[in-house]
């Protein structure tokens, strides 16, 4: 059984800013393209754990952008992620993401802030304080990390079909 990938870019960052609204507002996940894709399968199906597949998906996409974010940090050997860090140090650390002025590494941070750290509810008045911006920059930012997002997702997506011929 051959499944098409996700027709757009579009089509995979609507589904993404979905799931990861249900995520920051705590609301049941929606099922979206993203549940169909193989990567997504692929993770449901070797993970060992209890979670249901929609929990496996934003865990998924919560990787990605830690990831991300690990990367760029690394390059400007900025503080790593983790989840041990007290809302000062998280605090401390996306105030030094944005010191950097490294587009990348401000986007990657904003999703990461906002959808990874969902536990610190850092608002936007405190996005604004912390990372010395505007609110309309900051939403920029944001919907730029939802279009990189949605690239490395097709990409992988694209590349898992090339490789095992799903």
């Amino acid at each position: 059984m051959t499944e098409e990938p996700p027709n757009t870019q579009t089509e995979v960052m609507n589904a993404v800013k979905k799931v990861f609204s249900a995520v920051r507002f705590t609301k049941p996940i929606p099922t979206t393209l993203l549940n169909g894709l193989a990567v997504i399968k692929l993770v449901s199906m070797f993970e060992d754990s209890l979670l249901p597949t929609d929990m496996m998906m934003v865990d998924w996409l919560n990787q990605l952008i830690e990831t991300k974010l690990i990367y760029y940090r690394q390059l400007y050997r900025l503080r790593l992620p983790d989840d041990n860090d007290t809302r000062d140090e998280v605090m401390d650390a996306l105030r030094r993401d944005f010191y950097s002025a490294n587009e990348h590494l401000e986007v990657w941070s904003i999703l990461y802030h906002r959808y990874v750290r969902v536990d610190l509810n850092i608002s936007t008045d405190e996005l604004e304080d912390i990372t010395a911006n505007s609110e309309r920059t900051l939403r920029r930012r944001q919907k730029k990390g939802y279009k990189w997002l949605s690239e490395e997702i097709l990409w992988l997506e694209s590349r898992f079909h090339r490789v095992f011929e799903w």
